[in-house]
């Protein structure tokens, strides 16, 4: 949510399926939705889970890269200068690495 505060921002998201026992289907809904965009702003923004959805996810390849990332947990942010900061970042936090 406080993502959607900012403008003129570019995320690319790779939702990383770690945190319970269902979150490969979950993450597998979200790709292969119609609009993955739109069920992923629903689920996070407005907390609708997405309808079941089956396609060639690459769930696999995501959980992999995440693992030579070290990512540990969700949320986890890469800044195109390469800071990295884990966990939910308030509004001025993401200021200060963003400016």
């Amino acid at each position: 949510q406080t993502l959607a505060s900012i403008n003129n921002l570019t995320v690319y998201t790779f939702p990383y399926p770690i945190l319970s026992d269902d979150s490969k289907e979950k993450v597998r809904n979200v790709w292969c939705a119609q609009d993955p965009a739109a069920a992923w702003d629903d689920w996070m923004l407005h907390g609708k889970v997405p309808a079941t959805a089956h396609c060639d996810a690459p769930v696999e390849q995501i959980l992999a890269l995440g693992q030579r990332l070290m990512v540990r947990g969700t949320p986890t942010v890469f800044f195109a200068n390469g800071v990295r900061a884990s966990g939910a970042l308030s509004l001025d936090q993401l200021n200060i690495y963003l400016n």
